[in-house]
């Protein structure tokens, strides 16, 4: 699948790429010390989370790399990591 033309992603590709990360970012740190059949099993589980959270492999690098040099792509991600709402009880 071809990722999306940089800087046209959807708020609804950037919350899968958020969800995602969340649950990817802490899997990929341990991959640099990982056997090789640790590495199998955690490749797996990132796997599971990109179809868990509907986004393919190739969108995913494509915001994570874009983010790192476009400030407006990465603001949109940090609002949407945020809690934009009102605490709940209120």
């Amino acid at each position: 699948t071809t990722p999306a033309t940089p800087g046209t992603y959807t708020d609804a590709q950037l919350r899968s790429f958020v969800t995602a990360s969340a649950e990817i970012d802490p899997l990929n740190r341990q991959l640099a010390t990982a056997t090789g059949e640790q590495r199998t099993a955690i490749v797996g589980q990132i796997r599971a989370s990109l179809e868990r959270n509907a986004i393919d492999s190739a969108t995913y690098n494509a915001i994570a790399s874009q983010a790192q040099t476009d400030t407006a792509l990465a603001a949109r991600i940090a609002a949407l990591r945020s809690p934009t709402t009102a605490p709940q009880g209120q």
